[in-house]
């Protein structure tokens, strides 16, 4: 049984998802749109015309295919990057969460399988040259967009908060209306509502200062709850902000970090005399 490091090493892609009678098949098609029918049909996408994640993975895939015809790529190395750039694909999909970097160096380690002579563990399908195409065109097309495909194709993570206050007294529930089966004779009736009435009166006559009091009291705590509020949410948009921003930042750093990985090194000319 294979460990867990073995797992998660990249396998050899070729032939993994275009075989050689599926190139055939494209290679015969007259058109960009017959084209596009074709792989939307050999990868299960018929709704890319109406579904937009459809639409982009078949969009993905047809640009693929045309840079390995335009380097003029056989069938093996055709079907290899294909695989390869899918496999990217779904690394970048697989979290929601930033992964720039794991998925480039997953890219990376691909790549390696399949330039590098070594049977079992790799093929060497690319030579340097080609390997430093593929790097450039990978970086320029797939990962410059990488928070696009990571926005189509991850759920939206949300921040819900709740407050809580200490010290405010806790709203008690409202309690269940008490009901009576005996009924109330019409006469009893009129006289308890008559009661009832000079009772209300007479409460609402003496508690009139006091209920003016508690409403100051009431308003004067709700303008302290808003100005309290308003102040904490505009500390929590500036923090938001500020992570977003260094987010870019650190986006832009690493994007410029993989074009200077790929990019060719200058070398110094040497200044050695002859030897005698």
């Amino acid at each position: 049984m294979p460990s867990g490091g073995e797992r998660n090493c990249p396998m050899i892609l070729l032939w993994a998802d275009l075989t050689l009678e599926h190139l055939d098949g494209l290679d015969q098609c007259v058109t960009a749109g017959d084209k596009l029918r074709q792989l939307a049909h050999l990868f299960h996408l018929e709704d890319f015309e109406t579904n937009l994640k459809s639409g982009i993975v078949v969009d993905l895939y047809f640009y693929t295919l045309q840079f390995a015809q335009d380097s003029d790529f056989s069938h093996e190395q055709t079907s290899a990057f294909f695989s390869i750039v899918k496999a990217t694909h779904h690394k970048c999909i697989e979290s929601p969460y930033d992964n720039m970097q794991e998925t480039f160096e997953f890219f990376k380690s691909l790549l390696l399988h399949h330039s590098v002579k070594r049977p079992p563990y790799s093929v060497g399908l690319f030579s340097a040259d080609q390997v430093k195409n593929i790097s450039d065109y990978v970086l320029k097309s797939y990962f410059k967009h990488f928070k696009m495909y990571k926005y189509a194709f991850t759920p939206k993570v949300r921040l819900d908060l709740s407050f809580h206050y200490v010290g405010l007294p806790v709203t008690p529930p409202p309690e269940p209306e008490e009901t009576h089966e005996d009924e109330v004779p019409p006469e009893e009736e009129a006289d308890i509502s008559q009661e009832r009435a000079e009772i209300d009166q007479q409460y609402e006559n003496e508690a009139e200062e006091p209920m003016t009091e508690e409403s100051r009291a009431v308003k004067d705590l709700r303008t302290l709850m808003e100005a309290t509020l308003s102040g904490q949410m505009q500390q929590l948009k500036a923090s938001v902000d500020e992570q977003l921003k260094g987010q870019d930042k650190k986006l832009s750093e690493r994007l410029a970090a993989m074009e200077s990985q790929v990019s060719p090194k200058k070398t110094a000319p040497s200044r050695g005399g002859k030897k005698k």
